[in-house]
């Protein structure tokens, strides 16, 4: 008769994923896993399979968690424009409360080039991210808060791309207040 799991898959999931994300994927290997998910290898091969198997759980893991909470955001703030400044804020935030870029920006860089599945991964999701913020950029539009002559769907793409940049800045300087200022001035460009 087959053991059941004596741990909870989420919650070593969630582990395996902050040491991807902090190490990157080459760097991060299955000693480093087992140690932070407290797992043998048999173990962690048995329940996620192939160390590029548990990355890319980990990757949708990641993914998943930080669209539902922009999409949230998106449906709970009382305007278009302040659902974009909200989230633009979260992801600035995020960079500094966690101390380094965000795993997809990081994934992209080290991965994408290489790797088709990861690539398809995150090229979905950055056109889920589009859709989002143009969606959001037509609404603000319509509603008056920013002028009608810019175009949702390149702007839309201007924000996704620049959250990449930001954390590479971020990385590079190590600066909060900078990394604000940079935040807002995206703002601005959307509403000059």
């Amino acid at each position: 008769m087959p053991r059941s799991l004596e741990f909870d898959q989420h919650e070593k999931l969630v582990k395996a994923r902050d040491t991807f994300w902090e190490k990157g994927y080459h760097a991060t290997s299955i000693t480093d896993l087992g140690r932070s998910m407290d797992l043998n290898p048999g173990s962690i091969y048995n329940t996620y399979g192939s160390k590029h198997e548990l990355f890319v759980q980990c990757l949708c893991n990641y993914i998943e968690c930080t669209f539902a909470h922009y999409q949230h955001i998106a449906a709970n703030e009382q305007s278009p424009m302040a659902a974009i400044t909200h989230i633009i804020d979260k992801v600035a935030d995020k960079m500094v409360t966690d101390h380094h870029a965000c795993m997809i920006g990081k994934s992209s860089f080290e991965l994408c080039e290489a790797d088709k599945e990861v690539r398809t991964l995150l090229k979905d999701n950055n056109d889920a991210l589009v859709s989002l913020f143009s969606q959001l950029l037509t609404k603000a539009q319509e509603a008056g808060e920013i002028t009608p002559d810019k175009d949702p769907a390149t702007l839309a793409q201007l924000l996704v791309a620049s959250f990449s940049g930001l954390g590479q800045h971020y990385v590079l300087y190590q600066d909060k207040t900078q990394l604000h200022t940079l935040a807002m001035q995206l703002i601005h460009l959307i509403k000059a």
